[in-house]
């Protein structure tokens, strides 16, 4: 999954081969958020390879070959 913050920083997180564990870490992500005073501006499910997870940061991340096509669109 990515989380896309207002800055155009992103996290990738959640990572499963699962569909349904990905739908379920989504919600999960947008409930924890949903309380707080600082939100993501999106979250949703993209499609990254093991080099892509590997290599990623843990937070915070600008670089544009990063994956970022969401595959069922955003989710709020």
């Amino acid at each position: 999954m990515r989380r896309e913050w207002r800055d155009g920083r992103h996290d990738l997180f959640g990572f499963t081969a699962d569909r349904h564990m990905a739908d379920r870490a989504v919600a999960r992500d947008r409930g924890f958020w949903r309380v707080g005073p600082v939100r993501p501006a999106a979250v949703y499910v993209v499609a990254a390879n093991a080099s892509a997870v590997v290599g990623h940061p843990v937070s915070g991340c600008c670089d544009s070959s990063c994956p970022d096509s969401p595959e069922r669109g955003e989710v709020r």
